[in-house]
């Protein structure tokens, strides 16, 4: 990592992205590593687990390069994902393709709060692992009710 300093994870937490943004986002990142030489910045994401097979972490880096280059005005083209449960280190370059994918992602979230409705949790695997199991209870609220099918079943 010749030429890069690393502020440490502590006081890069209180590196909050700014909620001004035009994106109309606010994070905070757990790490910016700054290029001694270059002065580029590149964000870096710490993941308890191991690579997902959907793009959603990338996304999520990718958010925060965005707003990092609308708080610095200076271009951030990559920034890297740890995981730590395969402690492997993952460079996502932001693509056009994942700018674009990340704010689609970014606008359909919008759209989502905006429209007031909750959609239905999809219960999986992973959510054995979330801390918010108990609030969203996905296993209730997930399955279909198939009540009205069942009464207009009766009476034909």
């Amino acid at each position: 990592m010749s030429g890069w300093i690393r502020a440490s994870r502590k006081r890069a937490r209180v590196c909050a992205l700014s909620g001004r943004c035009k994106l109309g986002i606010s994070g905070v990142l757990d790490l910016v590593e700054v290029d001694t030489k270059t002065g580029r910045l590149k964000p870096v994401e710490y993941k308890r687990g191991k690579p997902k097979p959907d793009p959603m972490d990338e996304i999520q880096l990718c958010a925060q390069g965005l707003c990092l280059e609308e708080m610095t005005v200076q271009t951030v083209s990559e920034g890297a994902l740890w995981y730590m449960q395969t402690r492997h280190r993952v460079p996502v370059v932001f693509s056009d393709d994942l700018r674009a994918q990340t704010l689609s992602t970014i606008a359909a979230v919008r759209e989502l709060l905006n429209s007031g409705q909750t959609p239905p949790p999809d219960y999986g695997k992973r959510c054995k692992a979330c801390s918010l199991v108990e609030i969203c209870q996905p296993e209730l609220l997930g399955k279909r009710d198939r009540s009205l099918g069942y009464v207009v079943g009766l009476f034909e």
